[in-house]
């Protein structure tokens, strides 16, 4: 505290005293006690640990950090939000492990993507993330580290005239469609169609049936939500593996076959490693994910690793993976 602040130099006495020797903390008494939660307390700090980013982005992020440690302690209504909101944080950070500062705090941002993070969080677990996390705050692009600006400006309308919008989807909203999707299947792993996508065991059409009808009776999804999943890439057991996620049990499982055919190095394991732990996170990975993404391609290129026909293998594994979550091609396999 300022001791020329002038809210503070009434108090000075008890401020230099509780400030002073730390061994008078062990031996305070009940009046001490009393006299600096009414007298220190509530007065202002210019207190800010030495080399800690003092910047507007990295204050919000500990706002974010602070509700969300409290949410957990609770069990506040804000929990999901806010949680969501670091993870998007941790997925644009991991697109700049260009930059060093970022770079050393990769497996921490990757491990905060990961859904399987979040079922046992603690307050010193986010606490953790707080400390390593809000100098980097900066750095995002992200809506949540945007500063906002207000404008003021008058505008004139003219006569108002009806125009119809082209190629953009009506009545859809891909981001929210998402996110009551991710959290159904949280909370039912147990359903049978649920297990077998996280499980990686053959989903048919007949589970993805089932899946579309709880989303419109519950109101996860509308039918423009799934028709449009449906015609996408993959269709909807695709879409619902990559927002899911895989049960880590089953990812390892699903590279086991590649470890025991192939006498890999230590390097080679740690990046099967790797694959694993993104294959738990993302559901799928691709031959693309080990050269573009930053878990990987910060390690080098993948095929200083890799032979071509270990690569080749990689890439059964991969297609298996995907093959699972697709009705007609898990039958056609």
């Amino acid at each position: 505290m300022n001791l020329d602040n002038f809210l503070v130099r009434p108090h000075r006495r008890h401020v230099e005293v509780s400030g002073g020797d730390f061994a008078a903390w062990h031996r305070i008494g009940d009046d001490a006690a009393h006299a600096l939660s009414e007298d220190v307390l509530g007065l202002p700090s210019d207190y800010w640990p030495e080399g800690e980013d003092k910047g507007e982005e990295a204050k919000r992020f500990d706002l974010i950090a602070y509700r969300l440690q409290l949410a957990a302690l609770d069990g506040g209504s804000d929990y999901t939000r806010l949680r969501v909101q670091v993870q998007e944080l941790a997925e644009d950070l991991l697109g700049k492990t260009n930059i060093p500062t970022v770079r050393d705090q990769a497996d921490l941002l990757e491990a905060v993507t990961d859904d399987a993070w979040w079922q046992n969080v603690t307050v010193p677990m986010l606490e953790h993330v707080r400390r390593r996390v809000r100098g980097l705050a900066h750095l995002v692009d992200a809506p949540a580290a945007r500063k906002i600006v207000y404008t003021d400006i008058a505008e004139d309308h003219g006569d108002l005239t009806e125009v119809e919008l082209k190629g953009l989807p009506v009545g859809t909203d891909e981001e929210r469609f998402k996110q009551k999707a991710r959290a159904y299947l949280q909370s039912h792993r147990k359903q049978e169609a649920v297990r077998k996508l996280r499980e990686n065991e053959q989903v048919t059409a007949e589970d993805l049936a089932t899946l579309e009808e709880v989303f419109l009776t519950e109101g996860v999804a509308s039918a423009e939500d799934l028709e449009q999943k449906r015609a996408a890439d993959g269709g909807l057991g695709v879409f619902l593996r990559r927002i899911g996620g895989l049960e880590q049990a089953a990812a390892q499982e699903a590279f086991s076959g590649f470890i025991a055919d192939h006498d890999l190095s230590a390097d080679q394991i740690d990046l099967v490693g790797l694959m694993v732990r993104y294959v738990a996170a993302n559901g799928l990975i691709g031959i693309r994910d080990l050269y573009e993404h930053s878990l990987f391609s910060s390690r080098g290129i993948i095929d200083n690793y890799f032979t071509d026909d270990e690569i080749d293998a990689l890439e059964v594994v991969f297609r298996t993976l995907r093959s699972r979550a697709v009705p007609d091609a898990g039958l056609a396999a």
